[in-house]
């Protein structure tokens, strides 16, 4: 735990300034997927600049422990330094838990059992899936090269696509990234999916209201009934995992 003499406190002035130069243009912005309008907004009057000077003078001000801000009724501390951020994360979820209420409410929008937010043995089950499915154990996924395959395939497609004085625009590339995405995440039969992509947007723009919001439960199970259908080509491709695996393996 971080001792009590470490911390210090911002005064009035400060917590109003770290409210409305760094929380607020943050939550306007969208935590959870991006809002094109806010970010025009943002982009135009420079508030990131201005977020990471305030957080700057913060971080010189203030020795390392972590900054308490004063909000009446809440009690919310800024992490200024390096080594505090990472001693807070090799702390987590304890004594730093992660399952904070703000991240339960929004991801209970399209992500409810979210092992950011998971306790006790479901957490740690949910965490050995997680690093199973995406092999953190090793320094290159086994299925890389499918990957790579996938990425250069919709770029060549893009290519051609686009007329040669063309300029590649926001749309064009959000259009060829998805792709990836859904090909990579379930299968080349999702590859056209586009209404797949909206729905997912849709629970997490829903989600950057948190508890603002009522989760859209029937969204969200249309979501999930159609993941389904787009279970065999998944199959495909943990049966492929496991070959991979086998052939890994197996000594030369």
């Amino acid at each position: 735990m971080l001792r009590p003499a470490s911390v210090s406190k911002a005064n009035l002035f400060e917590t109003f300034a770290v409210l409305v130069e760094v929380l607020f243009p943050t939550l306007a912005k969208g935590v959870i997927i991006r809002r094109p309008k806010m970010l025009a907004v943002a982009e135009r009057f420079d508030l990131d600049r201005r977020a990471i000077r305030r957080m700057q003078r913060l971080r010189n001000k203030y020795p390392a422990g972590p900054l308490v801000l004063r909000i009446p009724g809440r009690s919310l501390a800024l992490i200024l330094h390096p080594q505090d951020v990472h001693r807070i994360l090799a702390g987590s979820p304890e004594p730093f838990a992660t399952a904070s209420t703000e991240k339960r409410a929004a991801l209970a929008h399209f992500e409810p059992k979210n092992v950011l937010i998971s306790h006790g043995a479901d957490r740690t089950d949910r965490r050995r899936y997680n690093e199973d499915v995406l092999e953190a154990h090793r320094p290159v996924h086994c299925l890389a090269e499918d990957f790579l395959e996938v990425v250069n395939s919709e770029v060549q497609y893009l290519h051609k696509s686009l007329p040669h004085s063309a300029e590649l625009t926001w749309p064009d590339f959000s259009k060829t990234w998805f792709r990836i995405v859904r090909r990579v995440v379930f299968g080349d039969a999702a590859r056209e999916d586009h209404e797949l992509s909206e729905m997912i947007a849709k629970l997490r723009s829903a989600a950057n209201w948190a508890s603002l919001l009522p989760p859209r439960k029937a969204l969200r199970e249309q979501l999930l009934h159609r993941i389904g259908y787009l279970s065999p080509p998944r199959r495909a491709l943990q049966l492929s995992r496991r070959d991979g695996r086998r052939s890994h393996n197996q000594p030369n």
